[in-house]
């Protein structure tokens, strides 16, 4: 269970042309439980902490418009006696797409 909230900032460049870019920190609640060799034990801080960032280029012509994006995820958090855990997931990812209703008095790229 969390919170999480960003900035997303598109930006039209010319020829058809757009780029965003999106950031979202966030902090969350978990329930953690550590095993190791010796004993079980239940981490005493509840806290995840996360970092979403975005980056894409997209172009538009007409009813048509295609997309490029590459983000991560990030998550650490800390399991007690000094050990920290920390991941994160990459992706890139690519659209294709077509646009069904269009107003054709609009300027903007998407």
């Amino acid at each position: 269970m969390g919170i999480s909230g960003g900035l997303l900032a598109v930006f039209v460049l010319p020829a058809n042309f757009f780029a965003t870019l999106n950031v979202i920190p966030g902090i969350g609640v978990m329930y953690k439980k550590a095993q190791s060799d010796v004993n079980d034990y239940r981490v005493s801080n509840p806290l995840l902490y996360k970092l979403d960032y975005n980056a894409g280029i997209g172009y538009s012509y007409k009813r048509f418009y295609a997309t490029l994006v590459y983000g991560s995820s990030i998550y650490t958090t800390n399991l007690d006696y000094g050990l920290n855990y920390l991941f994160s997931n990459t992706k890139a990812k690519i659209s294709v797409g077509y646009k069904i209703k269009v107003d054709k008095k609009l300027k903007i790229p998407f």
